[in-house]
């Protein structure tokens, strides 16, 4: 057993050794359970899987769950809350979002993102056709280099939210 020596502030201090009295164990006991429930947290997030879109390749296991009338009934109650016309879908959001590293939507959210993604692509149509409007009708005097660069920029930057947002979409759907 390796001994270490080191400095804890006041406020910390009176905690622990409040816990080492109610618990009846000792500081340093408190202190190595405290380090392994933070070393098994990280080793499960370690064991989070990467979302890859080939799901048609990996082979499937088919798992039947029972609940009680009221566990079901709280699961229907979210599943309609976040959007979800079967219980299946519910369950599968929440499975899923616990084994992923990236995070799926639920269908509510899907429908905002969807909705989000649509009113970008709007903005970036009016922003290109004012810009040809300016260019064309010469209607008011603009330092048009300046104007074009910073349309460009807008718009790549509206394509780049957009793809993202394609993506998020694209995922959550292909997986609940």
């Amino acid at each position: 057993m390796a001994r270490f020596i080191f400095t804890i502030d006041e406020k910390n201090y009176k905690l622990l050794e409040g816990l080492s009295k109610k618990t009846k164990a000792s500081k340093s006991k408190i202190l190595n359970t405290i380090l392994k429930i933070s070393q098994e947290e990280e080793e499960i997030k370690g064991n989070l899987l990467c979302y890859k879109n080939e799901r048609k390749e990996e082979r499937t296991k088919e798992v039947r769950l029972c609940f009680t009338l009221n566990e079901w009934k709280i699961l229907k109650e979210k599943s309609v809350l976040n959007g979800h016309k079967h219980l299946t879908q519910e369950l599968r959001y929440i499975i899923l979002n616990e084994i992923y590293k990236d995070k799926f939507q639920n269908t509510k959210e899907l429908l905002e993102l969807t909705s989000t993604k649509t009113s970008i692509n709007i903005l970036g149509r009016n922003l290109n056709a004012l810009n040809r409007e300016l260019k064309r009708k010469k209607l008011i005097k603009v330092n048009e280099k300046n104007l074009e660069l910073m349309l460009k920029n807008i718009v790549a930057k509206i394509d780049k939210l957009t793809l993202n947002l394609e993506n998020i979409i694209k995922k959550t759907k292909d997986k609940i």
